[in-house]
């Protein structure tokens, strides 16, 4: 896409087509300029509104009230399912393998396709819990989600909508763990997020 349909649609993005209407006579009678486009004939796609959140998937906690240590398999259960997604608020569905590269290349990180889901078994992990400490056992995935456009550039040079909606995806990857409550966790990492849900709190 060249640069004046790239400026066209931020512009058409962030403020809608009424940002670049023509001056009215009168308030009622606002009617907004069509965007124009140089990309004469071409259909791209855009993401917005890219972000990356860790989400869980399973998790645990577990206390140690036995008097001494203990090393065993702390299964991390599994609670919730992430689906790799594509909703459309706009227009019609644009190509389900188109918008899951875009979401790729615009958030630099590998996704599952369409339908795809995380898996509903629950996790084993070995570690050693203290005695009178609290642990969480945890697995979860880093997701991906957007807003995304399709949009097609006439002979005429006139920009058109052909699809707007939404993408959730999530990298095929898991994080699993453990976390002790009374240890910190590195901020942004999935034994944050797991602590902070699951400490001083139940799923």
């Amino acid at each position: 896409m060249r640069t004046l349909s790239k400026v066209l649609l931020a512009v058409a993005l962030a403020f809608g087509a009424s940002a670049i209407a023509a001056t009215p006579a009168a308030a009622e009678d606002v009617t907004p300029m069509a965007l124009l486009c140089d990309n004469l004939g071409e259909t791209w796609y855009s993401m917005t509104n890219v972000s990356k959140p860790k989400e869980l998937t399973h998790g645990e906690r577990y206390y140690n009230g036995s008097g001494s240590n203990v090393t065993t398999s702390f299964v991390a259960k599994h609670h919730s399912t992430i689906t790799a997604s594509i909703s459309v608020t706009a227009g019609v569905k644009g190509e389900a393998g188109t918008i899951f590269a875009k979401l790729e290349a615009s958030a630099s990180v590998t996704v599952a396709g369409e339908y795809a889901s995380t898996s509903g078994t629950d996790v084993g992990i070995t570690a050693t819990l203290p005695h009178g400490k609290y642990l969480i056992a945890y697995r979860g995935y880093l997701t991906v989600s957007a807003n995304w456009g399709k949009y097609y550039c006439t002979t005429s040079g006139t920009m058109q909508t052909k699809g707007e909606g939404s993408v959730k995806s999530w990298n095929e990857v898991p994080e699993t763990g453990v976390q002790r409550c009374d240890l910190s966790a590195p901020s942004g990492s999935m034994a944050y997020v797991a602590k902070a849900r699951l400490c001083d709190g139940t799923w």
